[in-house]
């Protein structure tokens, strides 16, 4: 499962680095920043999967299988790094993607046994409300349809 991890975490830093050089002509920042993500970033990413199977082994019993790569910047890493190579970063359980004029948001959910469906609703509900005020400050979001 670390290969597949591996693959997905190397596409979505391949795309990092694309819109950092869209902004930033820096290779040996580029290259620090790199060295972070790979050398932090990427073992909690991995040590999430593993919790994620764990959890699932043990209560489902069984497990789901490629749930986490489907995922996309769900538990991506977000932070910064400066010149000097200082930086902090943690794990991001909400997230936006904009092309253009469309957003795509995301946030993590922890669906286990016994947990409570409508609570679970309500907090991602929150989570993503989050996310749209702080991309559409003060438009009206109606989920009363979903």
């Amino acid at each position: 499962m670390k290969e597949e991890l591996k693959k997905v975490f190397d596409a979505e830093l391949g795309e990092m680095r694309r819109h950092f050089f869209e902004l930033f002509d820096d290779k040996s920042y580029w290259e620090r920043i790199e060295k972070a993500l790979l050398d932090t970033c990427f073992l909690r990413y991995c040590a999430l999967a593993d919790r994620q199977t764990q959890l699932e082994r043990k209560d489902y019993g069984i497990w789901r299988g490629g749930d986490l790569l489907a995922r996309g910047t769900y538990a991506g890493p977000v932070g910064w790094v400066d010149g000097s190579g200082d930086g902090r970063w943690m794990v991001g359980i909400r997230a936006a993607t904009v092309d253009g004029a469309s957003v795509r948001m995301s946030a993590g959910v922890g669906v286990v046994a016994g947990s409570d469906p409508r609570a679970e609703l309500l907090e991602t509900d929150l989570k993503l409300r989050s996310v749209f005020e702080a991309l559409a400050p003060g438009v009206h979001l109606d989920t009363s349809a979903g």
